[in-house]
């Protein structure tokens, strides 16, 4: 057999090592580029489409509004300028309230914080109202109280003044440059004061900022007067029928240490009982509201007895409630309750005569709309920032009553429901009579449901808040809080059952100024940084360039392609796409072998 001489393949490898080095340094040369025009080119397009525009905070006292929705029942404003893409986050921290100004007996913690996401008018920028001591007023006012109105603009204006509930008024001072109005004002006679400060441009246009705009309600002094007792009932599982919820409406009320309901039955068959706890007095609507897990709990009543004396009755009952202060009646209301009993269909008679088909009734359609808000001032994943504040408000914008069945609400990845947090209608509730917490992956998922749902009346609502905490898992940015809420009937429009709000989880709470700015710079990763990006393609092209023209350079490559690794996995590839040059080279390493 002939000897079979090995071919050199050095200078293929040479060709093929010059020409991964050219691809290198091609992409080196392209990354550095791409850098560049992201860095320079990129940022200066973006200045001038991006659109700016000012939002506002503004804060709110419980005792005058439970819930944002109306900044005319703010009483101090904040503004702050930001992108198009960006998100208003609010500058009205709770904690930088300074509370002694306020004319106010609300604790600081329990002051609201609200949103304005876009304001269209700034031109009127300011307007303060205090009382005689300077205090600022939070929303209400006695009828003899004087205030002082103070209204800003942000340049001259023609024709500045002040409307009271929609009547001009002029103002008592003006500043020399006429941009500062003031006017006293005193003797109300009106249960409500709507304060507006306006002026005319130079198109004669008025000024409409709502940062100008104020509801104060005046405190009426009368009589207590109880009007009215209203039951709604439900029946449960066991086709029993139940009180769902009782409201008492009375008038100039507040809740004292000493109030209580006493409940009397029209006669001698049920005890008659006395509530000292479980009730929700609301003196701004004038009105007590009692649910239905606190009717039927025996430690709400001085006689440890509650309605559930009525599980077994069927009949019409007449119920009286006397709103008591103490030893004194402030009043009393009657109303009359049928507990019906399921009745048994009769059994079916033998060859009955057909009977034409009654007309169908018409089923009426619900129609609930569902909104959801989330007050947080800054989340992170760490206490004591990281906590929520959510509020769920359903509403039946329906003319009859209707009735909710579920509210579900899907959390934002990494966030943990706080146990016991939940409140409906301000009213704290166990979380194991209303709340099912369901956990997929890293998302919980809330659903709060109540044996045979929610009656809501015609044009009133709903409202569920609750608190969770961002854990380790939150991502940073902008989270979705996605709400689905579950009718009894059939909805009109299937869009106003779903409902969601952002909140911003951020790497750190990082203090801010006045106007809303950051004091520091965000941690980021060290690979978002253009420069880090520019310096390491500058870095890859010198490293090609280096093993290609400097000697030690080559011997690395040679020692490389000498390899027993670079050989295995060089014939491996022949193995693969060339099969015929797999086996020569496969002879020749034999044959060199049994020669050795």
């Amino acid at each position: 057999m002939a000897e079979v001489k090995r071919v050199t393949t050095a200078k293929k490898s040479n060709k093929l090592i010059r020409t991964l080095l050219i691809v290198a340094g091609v992409l080196g040369l392209a990354l550095i580029l791409v850098a560049v025009y992201f860095y320079a080119i990129k940022p200066s397009q973006d200045k001038v489409i991006e659109n700016k525009r000012t939002c506002a905070c503004y804060y709110l006292d419980p005792a005058v509004a439970s819930e944002c929705g109306d900044p005319r029942k703010g009483f101090m404003f904040k503004t702050s300028e930001v992108t198009g893409t960006q998100s208003c986050i609010s500058a009205c921290q709770v904690s930088q309230l300074p509370i002694t100004e306020l004319k106010s007996t609300t604790k600081q913690e329990l002051f609201l914080s609200c949103p304005i996401q876009s304001l269209q008018d700034t031109r009127c920028k300011e307007m303060v109202i205090t009382d005689e001591n300077g205090k600022v007023i939070t929303g209400q006012v006695q009828p003899d109280d004087k205030i002082t109105v103070v209204a800003k603009f942000d340049k001259t204006y023609k024709n500045a003044e002040f409307r009271l509930n929609n009547t001009p008024v002029k103002a008592d001072k003006t500043s020399d440059e006429d941009t500062t109005i003031e006017k006293t004002f005193s003797n109300f006679t009106t249960p409500a004061l709507d304060i507006v400060a306006t002026a005319e441009d130079s198109t004669g246009e008025r000024i409409n900022s709502p940062l100008c705009k104020r509801i104060l309600t005046v405190e009426q002094t009368g009589s207590t007067a109880v009007t009215s007792l209203l039951l709604e009932k439900r029946t449960d599982e066991s086709e029993k029928v139940k009180i769902s919820q009782a409201t008492i409406k009375i008038s100039n009320v507040k809740e004292g240490e000493n109030t209580n309901i006493h409940f009397t039955f029209g006669g001698d068959k049920f005890s008659e009982l006395t509530m000292t706890k479980g009730f929700v007095v609301d003196s701004t609507k004038g009105s007590i509201s009692i649910l239905e897990q606190e009717l039927y709990k025996d430690e709400n009543f001085k006689e440890s007895l509650s309605f559930s004396q009525f599980n077994d009755y069927f009949g019409e009952l007449k119920v009286t409630a006397e709103v008591l202060d103490g030893e004194v009646s402030l009043g009393k209301a009657s109303t009359n309750v049928t507990f019906t009993k399921k009745e048994v269909e009769p059994p079916v008679q033998p060859e009955p005569q057909p009977q034409p088909e009654p007309p169908q009734e018409e089923e009426v359609e619900s129609n609930f709309a569902v909104t959801t808000t989330v007050q947080a001032e800054c989340v992170d994943r760490v206490e004591p920032n990281n906590s929520a504040i959510f509020s769920i408000t359903v509403k039946n914008n329906s003319t009859v009553s209707q009735k909710l069945l579920s509210v579900k609400n899907k959390l934002p990845l990494g966030f943990v429901y706080l146990t016991g947090s939940t409140t409906i209608n301000e009213v704290a509730v166990t979380d194991s009579n209303y709340l099912q917490v369901n956990t997929v992956g890293q998302t919980q998922e809330l659903s709060f449901t109540t044996r045979g749902g929610w009656s809501v009346k015609a044009s009133e609502q709903i409202v569920l808040t609750f608190k969770a905490l961002a854990g380790e898992s939150a991502l940073t940015g902008e989270n979705m809080n996605e709400v689905v809420i579950e009718p009894a009937q059939v909805p009109t429009s299937p869009d106003t059952l779903r409902a969601s709000a952002t909140l911003n989880v951020v790497q750190t709470c990082i203090p801010t100024t006045d106007d809303g700015s950051s004091t520091q710079i965000p941690e980021t990763g060290i690979f978002d940084n253009v420069i880090v990006q520019i310096v390491l393609g500058i870095l890859v092209l010198l490293f090609g360039w280096y093993i290609y023209t400097k000697p030690f350079g080559q011997v690395v490559i040679k020692k490389f392609v000498d390899s027993n690794t670079y050989k295995g996995a060089e014939m491996g590839i022949w193995r693969i796409f060339k099969p015929k040059k797999y086996f020569e080279e496969a002879i020749v390493k034999e044959t060199d072998r049994k020669k050795k």
